[in-house]
């Protein structure tokens, strides 16, 4: 971990870069990706809530490729290119009606699902590409702090209710305050969002800053009033994680 202890009280910026993915393989043709949609729609200055630490968001000009390759080669560019305090990657999953903080991701099983381009990380390349790497790393944040945080943020224990449509997968037909349903799971899988996550880790940890990547799985948000509720979601969770990097020393 970083041996940097931040000061409550200080005016310098947390930096926390922010990606999505672009086009999705699972996803058809003409659906938008929504982590794609939502970094460009974000407030670019933010600040906590406890400490009224301010916090600039970082994006890149362009969503990140689904493909694993590629993932390697852009994640080490960007951290070099931002030099975040956080990096927060966002992406969708399509069986859920729910955001989703995970906690850790895992070195192997690139192998078993092709990327967008149709290929795969095979046992030896993942085995020379990553050496000894623990198998597992995660995120050394207080998520659960900080999707209470966001929660409150949102107004109230079950999150916020805000005009949408209805449920996210039901609520396609008419506005109506809805509850978003936010959690800490450990499921980000073995597809790029797992694999995003895995390189993240290790490239932070590489630069001394061990844990301070999260990945984000957005449920699939549909037109401009579930992507807003997905704004101001993504928000609460960059105001959270900022309070957690500002507090993980005290």
């Amino acid at each position: 971990m970083s041996t940097t202890t931040p000061n409550p009280t200080t005016t310098t910026p947390i930096k926390i870069l922010i990606t999505g993915f672009g086009p999705f393989p699972s996803l058809p043709p003409s659906t938008p990706n929504p982590s794609a949609l939502i970094p460009p729609l974000l407030s670019r200055t933010l600040h906590t809530l406890r400490t009224h630490t301010p916090i600039t968001i970082l994006t890149p000009p362009d969503p990140l490729v689904s493909e694993y390759h590629s993932i390697l080669n852009t994640v080490p560019q960007l951290l070099e290119t931002y030099n975040p305090d956080i990096v927060l990657h966002l992406g969708v999953a399509l069986d859920q009606t729910y955001f989703s903080l995970e906690r850790s991701a895992k070195r192997d099983g690139y192998h078993e699902i092709p990327d967008g381009a149709r290929r795969v990380v095979s046992r030896g390349e993942n085995k020379k590409v990553f050496g000894r790497a623990p198998e597992v790393l995660g995120c050394c944040l207080d998520l659960v702090g900080v999707v209470e945080g966001v929660r409150r943020g949102l107004g109230g224990d079950g999150g916020k209710k805000t005009r949408g449509k209805r449920g996210i997968r039901e609520m396609r037909e008419r506005e109506v305050e809805v509850d978003v349903d936010v959690r800490v799971t450990d499921d980000v899988g073995n597809f790029t969002c797992g694999f995003i996550y895995f390189v993240s880790l290790r490239e932070m940890r590489k630069r001394g800053k061990e844990g301070m990547s999260v990945f984000c799985h957005l449920p699939l948000l549909e037109g401009d009033d579930e992507i807003r509720v997905g704004v101001e979601v993504v928000e609460e969770v960059v105001r959270g994680l900022g309070e957690a990097w500002v507090g993980r020393e005290e």
